[in-house]
């Protein structure tokens, strides 16, 4: 049987969260994670993503950390079929030495670092509710679990 959407649309086989990638990488080599929204890398084609790695001019391999699938917004958490949520984006990172190198095209392709997509989520909150960040975002608990909040701490609301 297809699993179908509430969109009608298949369900992609896309690869799937890996904590163990991330919490076991070579620390001195990766570490600062990357995320591309609406990206479905699906099992089996791994190499498209490695080529696509090539062609932003990364001379080492990136990890993929695999797929997030966002939730709705926290006014649409409780709803049936809520209008947002679902997206799937896609996990990664880029060697260390490569960082430079990618820095500016990775934009053409919307990979962003995965600390500025924190930062900026963080900083779009109201103030009452920048204490329980992790009650609002998006993203689910096992992508904080995993890369927690990336380079920068989210910070308090005292210190806003």
């Amino acid at each position: 049987m297809v699993e179908v959407d509430k969109f009608g649309e298949i369900e992609p086989d896309a690869i799937e969260w890996n904590a163990d990638v991330w919490i076991n990488r070579n620390k001195n080599d990766y570490s600062i994670v990357s995320v591309m929204a609406g990206c479905i890398v699906e099992k089996g084609s791994e190499h498209h993503f490695d080529e696509m790695v090539k062609n932003l001019g990364a001379k080492h391999p990136a990890i993929l950390i695999g797929t997030a699938i966002t939730l709705p917004d926290l006014e649409d958490r409780d709803h049936p079929l809520p209008e947002t949520g679902g997206r799937h984006d896609l996990f990664f990172a880029f060697h260390n030495l490569d960082i430079m190198r990618v820095a500016v095209p990775r934009l053409m392709y919307g990979i962003r670092w995965w600390s500025d997509v924190v930062d900026n989520e963080w900083n779009e909150l109201p103030l009452h509710a920048k204490d329980s960040y992790r009650e609002w975002t998006i993203y689910p608990d096992y992508v904080f679990d995993t890369v927690e909040f990336g380079e920068n701490q989210v910070r308090s609301a005292e210190e806003e």
